[in-house]
Protein backbone atom coordinates (compact mmCIF):
# COMPACT_ATOMS: atom_id res chain seq x y z
CA UNK A 1 0.00 0.00 0.00
CA UNK A 2 1.19 3.53 -1.17
CA UNK A 3 0.65 6.89 0.72
CA UNK A 4 -0.62 9.58 -0.75
CA UNK A 5 2.64 12.21 -1.46
CA UNK A 6 1.96 15.30 0.92
CA UNK A 7 1.59 18.72 0.25
CA UNK A 8 4.62 20.45 0.02
CA UNK A 9 5.18 23.22 2.74
CA UNK A 10 6.09 26.04 0.01
CA UNK A 11 5.45 25.54 -3.71
CA UNK A 12 6.88 28.78 -5.64
CA UNK A 13 7.38 29.23 -9.53
CA UNK A 14 8.86 32.31 -10.76
CA UNK A 15 7.73 34.42 -7.37
CA UNK A 16 9.28 38.43 -8.58
CA UNK A 17 9.40 41.38 -6.45
CA UNK A 18 10.63 44.48 -7.40
CA UNK A 19 11.10 47.87 -5.22
CA UNK A 20 10.71 50.92 -8.24
CA UNK A 21 13.29 50.25 -10.31
CA UNK A 22 15.19 47.64 -8.37
CA UNK A 23 14.50 43.48 -8.70
CA UNK A 24 14.93 42.08 -5.52
CA UNK A 25 13.52 38.67 -6.25
CA UNK A 26 14.16 37.65 -10.04
CA UNK A 27 11.90 34.05 -10.75
CA UNK A 28 12.31 32.14 -7.49
CA UNK A 29 11.45 28.49 -7.75
CA UNK A 30 11.21 27.15 -4.53
CA UNK A 31 9.47 23.49 -3.19
CA UNK A 32 10.31 22.64 0.52
CA UNK A 33 8.88 19.15 1.16
CA UNK A 34 8.04 17.97 4.94
CA UNK A 35 9.24 17.33 7.23
CA UNK A 36 12.33 19.73 7.14
CA UNK A 37 14.08 22.95 8.68
CA UNK A 38 14.92 25.49 5.95
CA UNK A 39 16.91 28.10 5.77
CA UNK A 40 17.02 30.88 3.41
CA UNK A 41 20.64 32.03 3.66
CA UNK A 42 22.64 35.05 1.72
CA UNK A 43 24.87 38.35 1.89
CA UNK A 44 23.22 41.18 3.15
CA UNK A 45 20.48 42.52 0.04
CA UNK A 46 19.87 39.35 -1.39
CA UNK A 47 16.56 39.26 -0.96
CA UNK A 48 16.17 36.91 1.87
CA UNK A 49 13.64 38.83 4.24
CA UNK A 50 11.95 40.24 1.13
CA UNK A 51 11.19 36.08 0.00
CA UNK A 52 9.71 35.79 3.57
CA UNK A 53 7.73 38.57 4.24
CA UNK A 54 6.03 37.84 0.46
CA UNK A 55 5.41 34.27 1.54
CA UNK A 56 3.40 35.43 4.55
CA UNK A 57 1.62 38.03 2.61
CA UNK A 58 3.24 40.79 3.89
CA UNK A 59 4.35 42.30 0.18
CA UNK A 60 2.94 42.12 -3.35
CA UNK A 61 4.32 39.68 -5.40
CA UNK A 62 4.29 38.22 -9.16
CA UNK A 63 4.20 34.29 -9.52
CA UNK A 64 3.17 31.53 -11.28
CA UNK A 65 2.71 29.84 -8.39
CA UNK A 66 2.63 30.29 -4.98
CA UNK A 67 1.31 28.19 -2.01
CA UNK A 68 2.05 27.38 1.32
CA UNK A 69 0.96 24.42 3.17
CA UNK A 70 -1.53 24.03 -0.34
CA UNK A 71 -2.65 27.54 -0.22
CA UNK A 72 -2.70 29.81 -2.80
CA UNK A 73 -0.79 32.88 -0.99
CA UNK A 74 -2.43 35.19 -2.89
CA UNK A 75 -5.99 34.39 -2.67
CA UNK A 76 -6.23 32.36 0.50
CA UNK A 77 -3.97 34.22 2.76
CA UNK A 78 -6.59 34.23 5.87
CA UNK A 79 -6.27 30.60 5.86
CA UNK A 80 -2.22 30.36 5.62
CA UNK A 81 -2.27 32.85 8.83
CA UNK A 82 -4.07 30.42 10.70
CA UNK A 83 -1.33 27.91 10.32
CA UNK A 84 1.49 29.80 10.08
CA UNK A 85 3.93 31.76 12.68
CA UNK A 86 5.81 34.82 11.73
CA UNK A 87 8.87 35.90 13.61
CA UNK A 88 9.87 39.28 11.80
CA UNK A 89 13.44 41.01 12.05
CA UNK A 90 12.88 43.68 14.36
CA UNK A 91 11.08 43.53 17.78
CA UNK A 92 7.11 43.17 17.60
CA UNK A 93 5.68 42.40 20.99
CA UNK A 94 4.22 45.20 23.39
CA UNK A 95 7.18 46.39 25.35
CA UNK A 96 4.86 47.28 28.92
CA UNK A 97 3.20 44.24 28.86
CA UNK A 98 5.19 40.68 30.86
CA UNK A 99 6.20 37.99 29.09
CA UNK A 100 3.11 35.81 29.82
CA UNK A 101 0.51 38.63 28.64
CA UNK A 102 1.88 38.72 25.59
CA UNK A 103 1.93 35.29 25.14
CA UNK A 104 -2.00 35.02 26.20
CA UNK A 105 -2.76 38.47 23.88
CA UNK A 106 -1.13 35.96 21.13
CA UNK A 107 -3.43 33.15 21.99
CA UNK A 108 -6.65 34.96 22.19
CA UNK A 109 -5.54 36.36 18.78
CA UNK A 110 -5.50 32.88 17.80
CA UNK A 111 -8.69 31.61 19.33
CA UNK A 112 -6.80 29.26 21.67
CA UNK A 113 -8.83 27.95 24.73
CA UNK A 114 -7.86 28.45 28.20
CA UNK A 115 -6.87 25.06 28.63
CA UNK A 116 -4.87 24.68 26.01
CA UNK A 117 -3.12 27.75 26.56
CA UNK A 118 -2.07 26.49 29.99
CA UNK A 119 -0.68 23.89 28.72
CA UNK A 120 1.11 25.13 25.58
CA UNK A 121 2.11 28.10 27.64
CA UNK A 122 3.68 26.01 30.15
CA UNK A 123 5.18 23.76 27.70
CA UNK A 124 6.76 27.14 25.44
CA UNK A 125 8.30 29.21 28.44
CA UNK A 126 10.26 26.01 29.60
CA UNK A 127 11.19 25.15 25.87
CA UNK A 128 12.60 28.68 25.68
CA UNK A 129 14.03 29.03 29.43
CA UNK A 130 11.88 31.89 30.18
CA UNK A 131 9.49 30.20 32.79
CA UNK A 132 10.97 32.62 35.34
CA UNK A 133 10.22 35.29 33.68
CA UNK A 134 6.31 34.91 33.09
CA UNK A 135 5.65 38.30 35.27
CA UNK A 136 8.63 40.74 33.93
CA UNK A 137 7.78 43.23 31.36
CA UNK A 138 8.81 42.50 28.05
CA UNK A 139 10.82 45.73 27.31
CA UNK A 140 13.00 45.00 30.07
CA UNK A 141 14.34 41.36 28.83
CA UNK A 142 17.51 41.06 26.66
CA UNK A 143 17.51 41.17 22.96
CA UNK A 144 17.88 37.12 23.27
CA UNK A 145 15.25 36.79 25.31
CA UNK A 146 12.50 39.04 23.10
CA UNK A 147 14.09 36.54 20.01
CA UNK A 148 12.86 33.77 22.34
CA UNK A 149 9.73 35.34 23.31
CA UNK A 150 8.55 36.33 20.11
CA UNK A 151 9.11 32.37 18.84
CA UNK A 152 6.56 31.12 21.00
CA UNK A 153 3.85 33.59 20.71
CA UNK A 154 4.64 32.91 17.21
CA UNK A 155 4.26 29.13 18.38
CA UNK A 156 1.45 29.26 20.37
CA UNK A 157 -1.09 27.41 18.35
CA UNK A 158 -0.18 23.90 18.26
CA UNK A 159 1.62 22.71 15.43
CA UNK A 160 -0.52 22.79 11.65
CA UNK A 161 1.95 24.10 9.62
CA UNK A 162 5.02 25.59 9.30
CA UNK A 163 7.36 28.87 11.42
CA UNK A 164 9.43 30.98 9.88
CA UNK A 165 11.51 32.78 12.48
CA UNK A 166 15.57 33.93 13.09
CA UNK A 167 17.48 30.92 11.99
CA UNK A 168 19.88 30.82 15.35
CA UNK A 169 17.39 31.14 17.15
CA UNK A 170 15.44 28.26 15.83
CA UNK A 171 18.56 26.02 16.36
CA UNK A 172 19.46 27.12 19.97
CA UNK A 173 15.39 26.37 20.70
CA UNK A 174 15.52 22.92 18.74
CA UNK A 175 18.57 21.87 20.67
CA UNK A 176 17.02 23.23 23.75
CA UNK A 177 13.67 20.96 23.27
CA UNK A 178 16.28 17.98 22.34
CA UNK A 179 17.99 18.49 26.09
CA UNK A 180 14.54 18.32 27.43
CA UNK A 181 13.38 15.38 25.46
CA UNK A 182 16.67 13.88 26.49
CA UNK A 183 16.17 14.29 30.29
CA UNK A 184 12.70 12.80 29.83
CA UNK A 185 14.20 9.49 28.43
CA UNK A 186 16.29 9.76 31.58
CA UNK A 187 13.35 9.64 33.60
CA UNK A 188 13.51 13.08 34.94
CA UNK A 189 10.80 14.93 33.26
CA UNK A 190 7.77 13.85 31.80
CA UNK A 191 7.33 17.05 29.46
CA UNK A 192 8.08 15.11 25.74
CA UNK A 193 5.79 16.78 23.35
CA UNK A 194 7.46 18.23 19.83
CA UNK A 195 7.33 21.49 19.93
CA UNK A 196 8.19 22.54 15.96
Amino acid sequence: MTTAPQTPVVALTQLHKQFDATIALDGIDLVIERPCIFGVVGPDGAGKTTLLRSLVGLLEFEAAQAHILGYDVVREPHRIRERLGYVPQAFGLYPELSVLHNLKFFADIHGITASTFQQRSEELLTIAGLEDFQARETGALSGGMKQKLAVICASILPYRGACCCCLPLLWCLCWRRSRLEFSALRGQTTNSRPFF
